[in-house]
């Protein structure tokens, strides 16, 4: 892929630092500068042999694989959700997905489907998850940079026409889902530009995809005179048939193994064939683990735990059969069905009672996780892969090489720093409590963008309480989730079986036994793991401390009026000029109203005027020396009227409260005594009968002196008034019949006569 300068990622480049792996992205021309970075599904499409293209060849073909890539459903979904960055690249395109480590893949899919027919366009295929950054290019147009497209394009680079290949951190996000785990083939590890070194996948099924080894693969190996063959793309197809057993299918890999559905011909029965990942290519510590794995499992007679059949060695390659347990894992299931509280709660603690009983018989699983428990056809759960088990009472060459090992997502913390003496029951305590934790709220504990993200939270932050995430966990069952994955593992359950019969009180409607993280022990357990940060924190919270009482002793602040409220000059909302006179007049009237109430601080109109237009209502509270103001809109269409009155708290700046009235203008006064009364409501104000009929009192009956009336007041208080124009109102004024009430007219004209 050859991406042409300034349309695409020639633009930026991204630099990964080597103790921590986090992406610091450089644009080209400008100066550093930390760009935010989010998790992208990256699917990159180059055209093989784009160049001997002629010009006219080139377009067209462009034309025909925008038109493929737009009709596949994945492409389609996440475009209508916005999740989804289309870039060219000369020869190619990039997508970025930002859902599921799936939708590249199986766009890909749909991709390779399509070309079946259009055999004269040949592509390649390169896939991978990181983090990327949002930046325009010289056009104005999205553009993407990050640590994540470099490695997508090394592994397209690798691949020849036909090919998907994957990174091998996509790779194993696609093993927790069994409908893609027969169709990853590893590759083994390639070294490209710049000496970087990638663990490939190469993906096909049906026909789809290229089944065949990249040749630059074949070339280096050759290079260093190793056969071709020496790395299978298959373990299925470099086993065949293993011993007494029939290989039928990849159903799930792990940290060590590979594990198939397979027949023991000798018995002619089912059976899961666990096989070491690397065959005969392993080195003497992973095949010293899978033993040990198999020693583990084998002790243990225990109705929920998958027994060992045989264990045995051939061709180099480790293996041993167990029970094929009909079902699937956790996580599969409870995709398809998810469970209520009461099941996860029934289904974790007997899941603990079968971890204890492993840590009776002194073996550690230190793996637990939803893809290592089993649920049979009746639903009960069997623990499986002890992958990483330890015998309580050896400490072995073996034991003391276990760096990092487990699943980040359910590693308690002495497994994530590498402490292996801190390693015991309680470790697989805070397993359980991983796993209930997802099975509550449908997530992870933690869960970063990478593994070192991960563990970082791991380490570094608290879960958040699963109530807040699921309101139908009551506190009891959150607090016995949290107990399992304190960081503190004195303060976790003593043993599994503590935690087993702590579900089963809950189960039972009794007293749990244990209690919630106050907030002082909460504040403790931030400070040991965040000295640093208390320090700051302390001295900060004793400067303001400080700092405030003095402000408070001194005349740097006053204190605004209890119940001080000013009615700021409502906004025109009507089409023509004159209805300015309209919202100042419903702006007056309200305020008039407001004054009449004397439990209320009511600031005159004249002071409120030079706020038109002006809506920062703290600076306004804090120079007019008022709690509150009203401010608002009124449109005049017609006989009909909009207005709008808000309420708002000048110290905080939020809303107390709001609304909308749409009536007939005959409908105005009632309108603007109701929102008097709700002012007055809302500040607590008490209101006397006396004043409430004053307020409630309509001004006059005559709506067209009234209008007069309201033009003439605003005229007269903007000085924007004339001779001529005073006439013409006071002779239109006059011209109107005597009201049923005197009021506006006689108010008018005297206003007129005196000015």
């Amino acid at each position: 892929m050859r991406v042409p300068a300034g349309d695409s990622f020639a633009a930026a480049s991204a630099e990964a630092d080597d103790a921590t792996g986090e992406s610091h992205v450089k644009i080209a021309g400008l100066p550093e500068q930390d760009l935010p970075l989010e998790i992208a599904h990256l699917l990159l499409i180059d055209v093989v042999g784009y160049s001997k293209l002629l010009v006219n060849e080139q377009v067209e073909l462009l034309q025909s694989l925008n038109q493929i890539v737009r009709a596949t459903e994945s492409f389609r979904s996440a475009e209508a959700a916005g999740k989804l960055i289309r870039v060219p690249t000369g020869d190619g395109m990039a997508l970025l997905f930002f859902h599921s480590p799936e939708e590249p893949v199986r766009c890909a899919l749909e991709i390779s489907r399509a070309l079946q027919e259009h055999p004269h366009i040949q592509l390649r295929m390169g896939v991978h998850s990181g983090p990327v950054s949002r930046i325009p290019d010289v056009n104005d147009k999205t553009n993407i940079a990050g640590s994540a497209i470099n490695i997508a394009q090394r592994v397209l680079d690798c691949g020849d026409a036909g090919h998907i290949l994957l990174s091998k951190h996509v790779a194993e996000d696609l093993t927790s889902y069994r409908s893609w785990q027969l169709f990853l083939h590893d590759l083994g590890e390639c070294e490209v530009k710049h000496g970087l070194r990638l663990h490939l996948f190469n993906f096909y099924k049906d026909g789809l995809g290229n089944p065949e080894v990249p040749e630059k693969l074949r070339r280096v190996r050759r290079g260093h005179g190793a056969a071709v063959t020496t790395r299978p793309i298959r373990a299925a197809r470099l086993l065949g048939e293993l011993g007494d057993y029939e290989l039928l299918e990849e159903v799930g890999r792990g940290g060590q193994g590979v594990v198939f559905r397979a027949r023991q011909k000798s018995l002619n029965r089912t059976v899961a064939l666990k096989v070491i990942s690397l065959g005969q290519w392993a080195s003497k510590a992973h095949l010293t683990r899978f033993r040990r794995e198999a020693e583990a499992a084998a002790s243990l007679e225990h109705p929920g735990i998958v027994p060992i059949h045989e264990v045995g060695e051939r061709d180099g390659s480790c293996y041993f059969s167990m029970k094929f347990v009909e079902g699937g894992q956790l996580d599969e299931v409870v995709r398809r069905t998810p469970m209520s509280i009461r099941q996860t709660a029934e289904l974790i603690a007997k899941v603990a009672r079968i971890v204890h009983y492993a840590h009776e018989h002194g073996i550690l699983h230190r793996d637990i996780k939803p893809g290592n428990i089993l649920l049979d056809a009746k639903g009960e759960p069997h623990l499986t892969d002890f992958g990483l088990a330890r015998l309580l009472e050896t400490e072995s060459s073996v034991t003391q090489t276990l760096d990092v090992l487990g699943t980040p997502s359910y590693m308690a913390p002495e497994q994530a720093v590498g402490n292996n003496a801190a390693v015991g029951s309680v470790t697989d305590v805070y397993g359980l409590g991983a796993v209930l934790y997802q099975l509550l709220t449908g997530q992870p504990p933690f869960a970063g963008g990478t593994t070192y993200e991960t563990i970082q939270l791991l380490l570094e932050t608290e879960p958040r309480p699963p109530r807040l995430l699921n309101s139908k966990i009551d506190r009891d069952l959150s607090t016995i989730c949290l107990k399992c994955l304190d960081k503190d593992r004195h303060r976790r359950y003593p043993s599994a079986l503590a935690l087993a019969e702590d579900l089963e009180r809950w189960l039972k409607h009794e007293p749990i036994q244990a209690r919630r993280t106050g907030i002082f022990a909460r504040g403790k357990k931030w400070v040991r793991r965040n000295p640093a940060r208390a320090l700051s924190a302390g001295s900060l919270v004793a400067l303001a401390a400080a700092t405030g009482w003095i402000v408070w002793k001194s005349d740097l602040i006053r204190q605004p009026l209890a119940t001080g409220i000013a009615v700021l000059p409502f906004e025109n909302l009507g089409e023509q000029k004159e209805h300015a006179a309209f919202a100042d007049g419903v702006q007056d009237d309200i305020l008039t109203k407001l004054a009449k109430i004397g439990d209320l601080k009511v600031i005159s109109r004249t002071s409120v005027m030079e706020y038109r237009g002006k809506r920062n209502v703290r600076q306004i509270g804090d120079a007019l020396r008022v709690s509150h103001v009203l401010e608002g809109s009124a449109r005049r269409s017609g006989d009909r009227i909009r207005l709008n009155a808000q309420l708002i708290d000048t110290r905080t700046d939020t809303h107390v409260w709001a609304e909308e009235y749409d009536r007939n203008l005959n409908d105005l006064f009632a309108v603007q005594s109701e929102i008097a009364q709700k002012v007055a409501q809302h500040l607590h104000a008490k209101l006397s009968a006396t004043e409430k009929a004053s307020i409630e009192e309509r001004p006059t009956q005559d709506l067209i002196a009234y209008d007069f009336y309201a033009r003439a007041v605003s005229m007269i208080a903007g000085n924007s008034f004339n001779e001529s124009k005073q006439a013409e109102l006071l002779d239109r004024l006059r011209q109107v019949p005597a009201p049923a009430a005197p009021g506006s007219k006689e108010i008018a004209t005297a206003k007129f006569a005196g000015n």
